[in-house]
């Protein structure tokens, strides 16, 4: 055996002296469910709905009062959502066993156990359970240095610090050796070239995680990643979640399609009645059905529409399953705003600071939403196409009588001057109505065709749309985590 390998065994028999058990994490549980939903009240603001969406979701999952329900995990089926969790279940249990076998010195049996592990992890939901499979790249990182394979070693750091290049080292696991090597590798892999990665999904603006981090909702164009393989996970509400691993290069170009779900059917629906009773004001039935649906104690609802100066009007109303209204509210915002999305999600939590009281015998009580007529710019565009095809068909039918008027003018005979001369009236007055008619309606049918011109376009590759720094905006979690806090700084400046 090397000096190397010497050397780092009597280091990590010292540090296991002073480590504490290394374990994966376990999950928290609540008693009280809870999940969200958001619907567009206007044509045009599905991918807004779906941030916002995002963003709700995000408050619901980050509450100490509840326990979040994701409804598109939900509309899966409970077989497919079993079958993550298993995998995360092994995965859990193989790296345990690969941790055991490291601390008894016995990296031949660890390093089988955490490949093991990391195909499992891989086969989870990466969502939720990405940094545990980091962990499980580190952990095969420092087995393999401390088995003498010090390439292996160098290889599995690459690749762990290629999907999260800011990933902190323990430094139980890590002497300062290994430590000092892992630290010249991040330093070569922060000098790569960044590239872009295009995303693409044909049925759905879904939600788009990268490496197990949200980067917004698709069409998107996400920036910055390292000439590598990552991980891709896609999630929207009626699909199955679809993850595929997918290299950022100059040009590439994702263009993925998702499996509906096992109850795509009945969301859609769900969502349907949702979107027709929120244009009305109402609220509590729909997302009753939605929480019964769910098997949630309460679903937070929201309806997006369009607001004066190209802002977003969001109502949202917390729902009991049995119809009883919690709490409600609108909030105005611009997510083209970076503090829009932070004081959606302040605004969210003012919801879950009280509740409405019950009625007698905890009777639920039903508060309604304030009715809202929706109309767009391709129903005004739909409207007024309409009123100028009417004025189209005044217009001939005044013409057709001015032409009967004319006709009859000349069968009277010249004698009967007066009786000529009022039919002669009735005919111009006739012409002047259909002349004035088709003038409208030439005015109304291209401004009618100009305005829903977006929804009169034939269905085509979606392009992607040219983004910026946005992305960075969708990235930052709308609320603090653990018991951190929030300063939202909004204006003009």
């Amino acid at each position: 055996m090397s000096f190397l390998c010497i050397r780092a065994l009597l280091l990590r028999a010292l540090m296991l002296l002073v480590s504490l058990p290394l374990m994966a994490p376990s999950a928290a549980s609540a008693d009280y469910r809870a999940g969200a939903v958001a619907v567009p009240l206007a044509g045009g603001l599905e991918r807004e709905t779906a941030t916002i969406a995002y963003a709700i979701d995000s408050v619901v999952r980050q509450s100490h009062r509840v326990e979040h329900v994701d409804l598109a995990i939900r509309a899966e089926g409970r077989e497919v959502f079993q079958e993550r969790q298993e995998s995360a279940r092994r995965a859990r249990s193989l790296y345990d066993q690969g941790v055991e076998a490291y601390q008894n010195f016995e990296f031949a049996t660890a390093l089988h156990a955490l490949e093991d592990a990391i195909a499992a992890f891989e086969d989870s939901d990466l969502t939720e359970f990405f940094p545990d499979l980091l962990e499980a790249y580190a952990m095969q990182a420092a087995t393999a240095y401390f088995n003498g394979d010090v390439d292996g070693a160098r290889t599995t750091i690459r690749r762990l610090l290629s999907l999260r290049s800011n990933y902190v080292f323990d430094g139980r696991l890590f002497p300062p050796d290994i430590r000092e090597v892992a630290e010249s590798i991040r330093s070569e892999v922060e000098q790569e070239s960044r590239n872009p990665l295009e995303v693409i999904v044909d049925q759905t603006n879904a939600r788009v995680y990268v490496n197990g981090v949200f980067r917004g909702i698709s069409p998107i164009e996400i920036r910055n990643l390292l000439p590598t393989r990552h991980h891709l996970s896609l999630v929207s509400l009626g699909f199955e979640m679809l993850q595929e691993e997918h290299r950022a290069a100059p040009g590439a170009l994702v263009r993925l399609a998702m499996t509906p779900a096992a109850d795509g059917a009945a969301v859609s629906g769900l969502l349907s009645n949702l979107e027709r009773a929120l244009s009305q004001g109402k609220v509590s039935e729909p997302s009753a059905s939605i929480a019964r649906w769910a098997g949630v104690d309460e679903v937070l609802a929201a309806g997006v529409a369009r607001a004066g100066g190209g802002a977003l009007r969001v109502m949202m109303a917390r729902v009991a399953s049995d119809g009883h209204v919690l709490a409600k509210g609108e909030h105005e915002l611009s997510i083209e705003d970076p503090a829009g999305l932070s004081e959606l999600a302040a605004f969210v939590s003012q919801l879950f600071s009280d509740d409405f009281p019950r009625g007698p015998g905890n009777e639920p009580v039903v508060r309604e939403l304030r009715s809202t007529m929706v109309i767009d710019r391709t129903t005004i565009g739909y409207l007024t196409g309409g009123g100028g095809v009417a004025a189209g068909i005044g217009g001939a039918i005044m013409g057709f009588r001015a032409r009967q008027a004319q006709a009859a003018a000349k069968a009277i005979p010249q004698r009967r001057q007066e009786e000529i001369q009022e039919t002669m009236g009735r005919a111009k007055s006739s012409a002047l109505i259909a002349d004035v008619l088709y003038g409208a309606a030439f005015v109304g049918v291209v401004a009618g065709v100009y305005l829903a011109m977006p929804a009169l376009q034939p269905e085509g590759p979606q392009e992607v749309p040219q983004r910026g720094l946005r992305e960075d905006w969708f990235s930052m979690v709308p609320v603090p985590l653990g018991d951190g806090a929030m300063l939202t700084v909004g204006g003009r400046f």
